[in-house]
């Protein structure tokens, strides 16, 4: 298992905590920390001896450390877990059980509940909406059993969620370039492009706290969405989806950054154009490589892209 953190000392303990309580045994936890300043990585050294700590000597983003964590891990499932997290006794169990029952899938979904209302959904998963851009399932609802179903999904949040490690053998690890944010939805796109499915678990229940440790300026976060959003659109779309809905996808846009112009002014949405277009080449880059490795195929992937 692999937790990564960032000054993640206020929410560590109850993380670390609900781990310790699992039904399901025999499994190591390994913290990548990010060069945190807040005493986390002495607390867990401490306090956690059985925790494997590995610091990095900066914040290199959520990608880069839920990366390094999974290349030094030998084990055929590899399960991720926020540093703002908490989760239920059986929650591993949960995941384990539904990777024996269902041994094609390449990752595996849980419940994600909000901290502070836990009958109120984050994520059964992820989806991808009608404007092309990704998104968490049933965020916003209310938990009444809607979604208490094993299900195919997208993708899987990555605040929890279960891989097997055949999956990055397959399609590459977390793409280091998002940094943090659609991370998850990049990497479901090239699972589904390279027949790897994700099944929602709904019996592996986690509480999570959400954005514990992003960096507080409200303004990064905000470009950070915009911009990865939209390299995770251009690096995966399919060009006919493009071609079928450029109008709802270029709307879409234009209401994204009116919206990054209300939160944060002219400064804000300049910032986040130069960015995206400083990074469009690589991800054109990265379609090309795609499109060659996969041979072109995206049977999956229009079982889950909306209708044209």
């Amino acid at each position: 298992m692999v937790i990564p953190n960032w000054n993640g000392m206020k929410v560590l303990p109850r993380s670390l905590a609900s781990l310790s309580g699992q039904t399901l045994s025999g499994f190591r936890v390994t913290l990548v920390d990010n060069g945190s300043s807040d005493g986390s990585v002495e607390y867990v050294r401490k306090h956690w001896p059985d925790v494997r700590v590995l610091a990095l000597p900066r914040n290199f983003g959520f990608c880069r450390a839920v990366n390094e964590g999974i290349r030094r891990s030998p084990a055929d499932l590899i399960a991720l877990l926020n540093n703002d997290a908490e989760a239920d006794p059986g929650w591993l169990e949960a995941l384990f059980r539904a990777s024996q029952r269902y041994p094609e899938a390449g990752s595996f979904a849980s419940k994600v509940l909000m901290a502070d209302n836990r009958e109120c959904i984050e994520s059964v998963g992820d989806l991808i909406k009608s404007d092309a851009c990704g998104a968490n399932r049933g965020r916003g609802e209310m938990d009444r059993g809607q979604y208490d179903q094993e299900e195919e999904v997208f993708s899987a949040s990555g605040s929890a969620v279960l891989f097997r490690h055949s999956l990055f053998e397959k399609v590459g690890l977390f793409d280091e370039d998002f940094f943090a944010y659609f991370e998850d939805i990049d990497l479901g796109f090239r699972a589904q492009r390279f027949g790897c499915p994700c099944v929602f678990v709904p019996q592996a229940r986690v509480v999570h706290v959400g954005k514990a440790s992003r960096p507080e300026d409200r303004n990064w976060h905000l470009r950070q969405e915009f911009v990865n959003s939209t390299l995770c659109q251009v690096k995966n779309l399919p060009m006919r989806y493009f071609i079928r809905n450029g109008r709802s996808i270029f709307l879409s846009h234009l209401r994204s950054l009116k919206g990054l112009f209300k939160e944060g002014g002219a400064g804000v949405v300049l910032s986040s154009i130069q960015l995206l277009l400083r990074n469009i080449p690589r991800a054109l880059y990265q379609r090309a490589l795609l499109w060659r490795a996969s041979g072109g195929r995206f049977d999956r992937l229009a079982f889950f892209l909306p209708p044209p």
